[in-house]
């Protein structure tokens, strides 16, 4: 009997464990994701930035680049 419970407690052990490794796996793919949307909101806000500028803005950045106040 005592082995029996012993056995169960191992497995129960084991079944913590690979929650433990989905949980964490799913935090990492929660911050890639969350990355992947932050750096195309800023793709999309640069080409926007591009697209809306004038000939001239766009020749001083060709020459100086665009800066973080553009």
């Amino acid at each position: 009997m005592r082995n029996e419970y012993e056995e169960q407690i191992e497995e129960l052990e084991r079944e913590i464990e690979r929650t433990h490794r989905e949980k964490r796996l799913i935090l990492e793919q929660c911050e890639e994701h969350t990355e992947l949307v932050n750096t195309v909101k800023e793709e999309q806000s640069l080409a926007k930035q591009k697209a809306n500028a004038g000939v001239l803005t766009r020749a001083k950045w060709w020459l100086v680049g665009m800066g973080g106040e553009e």
